[in-house]
């Protein structure tokens, strides 16, 4: 029987950590290597990843090092902590795959939807929030919960959905993950601050969801 619980979890320290590597703090140990991106430290002590779309920046987990993340059939969650300097271009917070081919993405659109999509051989479908629930210059709760054909994301610990897709499973995906950047390693950079990415395999209520956004808003 599968166990339930977290599957990937971005250390959040309180010591200034090394440059070169972004440990995953889940049982799994899907450490991703830091690519640009440097540590910057905010007034709580906590060291966070700031991201340059200039540069480009990004993390990478390879696909052998996280097959957890893998999502197929099954339920998961995502639960992330942003900050956007400029929304001037879709900013990517998460992928895993590539559009119309596999595996599925988790990022912010310029006009400020919550994004996530599913993809397939020739196919893909999204769930997003309304624009605009994305602003630069400000800290962001953002998560989705995942079951069967339904995607819900989240803001802040609510439930925002606007546009609701009826998801197909997302074909198997051989890919690295990145977090902050296109599978490219070009395409829609981040652009601020990711203190956290953290994933579960089932999907979390909307009380969970709340009760991480209230503790992540203490520290970020």
């Amino acid at each position: 029987m599968k166990t339930r619980g977290v599957v990937f979890e971005s250390e959040m320290p309180m010591v200034e950590p090394g440059a070169a590597t972004l440990y995953d703090m889940s049982r799994y140990r899907s450490h991703g290597a830091i690519t640009g991106a440097v540590w910057v430290r905010l007034p709580s002590g906590l060291w966070v990843l700031d991201y340059d779309s200039g540069i480009p920046s990004y993390v990478t987990i390879p696909a052998a090092a996280c097959p957890q993340l893998n999502f197929t059939a099954g339920d998961f969650s995502i639960v992330a902590r942003i900050y956007i300097d400029s929304l001037a271009i879709t900013r990517r917070i998460f992928i895993r795959g590539l559009r119309n081919t596999d595996g599925y993405e988790f990022y912010v659109h310029s006009a400020g939807h919550l994004t996530i999509i599913t993809n397939q051989a020739a196919a893909f479908q999204y769930s997003e929030t309304a624009a605009g629930v994305i602003t630069a210059g400000t800290w962001h709760t953002v998560g989705l919960s995942r079951t069967g054909a339904s995607i819900r994301p989240f803001h802040n610990g609510v439930d925002v959905s606007g546009t609701a897709g009826v998801h197909i499973d997302p074909t198997t995906s051989a890919r690295s993950a990145k977090i902050g950047i296109g599978d490219n390693l070009a395409e829609y950079p981040m652009d601020g601050r990711i203190p956290l990415v953290r994933f579960f395999n089932y999907a979390l209520s909307p009380g969970q969801h709340l009760q991480m956004h209230e503790a992540l808003k203490r520290w970020v």
